[in-house]
């Protein structure tokens, strides 16, 4: 995994276990490639306002990760609140 730079999941169907929450087990595996300096991202359907838990759980904000919500309307970072222009502040290319 030392080549990722970038990792996004998706959270309906996919990321969440039962009643639509992120397993702890799924959390714990996800901070431990933020420690390794792997950045997380989270794409959604669903707006930010909706996302504060699964941004705390998943510590994006201590990380600096990202969340792609709104079907794609919306790229935030959560660090830096900094909307589209965050994608050029990963020097990362990302094809989503």
């Amino acid at each position: 995994m030392d080549s990722y730079k970038v990792i996004i999941f998706d959270l309906d169907g996919t990321l969440f276990y039962k009643d639509q929450m992120i397993s702890d087990n799924a959390a714990k595996k996800i901070i431990e490639l933020e420690e390794k300096g792997i950045v997380i991202g989270l794409a959604t359907g669903r707006f930010l306002n909706e996302l504060d838990s699964f941004i705390e759980q998943l510590q994006l904000k201590k990380y600096q990760g990202f969340v792609i919500c709104a079907n794609g309307a919306e790229v935030i970072s959560i660090l830096k609140k900094s909307g589209d222009n965050f994608l050029n502040d990963l020097k990362y290319s990302l094809f989503i």
